[in-house]
């Protein structure tokens, strides 16, 4: 049940003023017994395809292990992707850039040590919920090399999609081959929290076929 804890205050100013101010929090703790969501390894069913553009990966499907992508390209800065999906965003960047919107890569392509680090850190500090926003080893489309983190400045931001890059993006992406991977209303299907900022490459046929239908790419497929 939960339990309530008095927190306590106190302020001063440059003049030595001070003042006491009193609040009550109710907190209440997770069962003992409650584990955190981490990712059902022997759950996962390895790929057989992972060089298809349009290759599916997720909580329930993994890459092999040690694969990487053979074609990378640089994008700018130390950002790679595969070089269909490069040669993509350079069309939609400079789509982009023609209808007076710019955007920066935050992430791009990564490896797998690089995504079992991170996924590491993020299980140590929030176990409870880092499996809804952090992908594990060999389920990351980053790995792939046809995923984007965009973002108007340089950092992640939920409000993206209200954002004119956002609207740009909603409405112009799936025009070269690029879906919004993990929508707001979708986490049932896709395992992931809402992610405005980041983007797969799938090709155009599919990216339209996914925008037309309004579905997540595992509803479609």
């Amino acid at each position: 049940m939960p339990n309530d804890y008095e927190l306590i205050f106190k302020v001063s100013d440059s003049s030595g003023n001070t003042a006491e101010y009193r609040s009550t929090v109710s907190v209440e703790a997770l069962p003992m017994d409650e584990e955190p969501a981490d990712q059902n390894q022997s759950a996962l069913n390895i790929v057989n395809d992972p060089d298809s553009i349009t290759v599916m990966i997720n909580k329930q499907y993994a890459l092999p292990d040690g694969w990487e992508p053979s074609d990378l390209v640089s994008i700018g800065g130390s950002h790679y992707l595969r070089a269909e999906a490069a040669n993509a965003y350079q069309q939609l960047y400079q789509a982009a850039l023609d209808s007076g919107i710019s955007f920066n890569v935050v992430s791009s392509y990564r490896t797998q040590d690089y995504q079992r680090n991170l996924y590491d850190r993020y299980m140590a500090s929030d176990p409870y919920n880092a499996p809804y926003y952090s992908a594990y080893p060999r389920t990351s489309e980053h790995e792939l090399g046809l995923a984007i983190d965009i973002s108007y400045d340089y950092a992640l931001h939920s409000d993206l999609e209200s954002s004119a890059l956002g609207q740009w993006m909603a409405e112009h992406a799936h025009e070269y081959g690029w879906i919004m991977r993990y929508p707001a209303d979708k986490t049932a299907s896709t395992g992931y929290y809402y992610e405005a900022w980041h983007w797969r490459y799938v090709g155009i046929e599919l990216a339209d076929a996914i925008y037309s239908s309004g579905l997540s790419m595992e509803e479609y497929q």
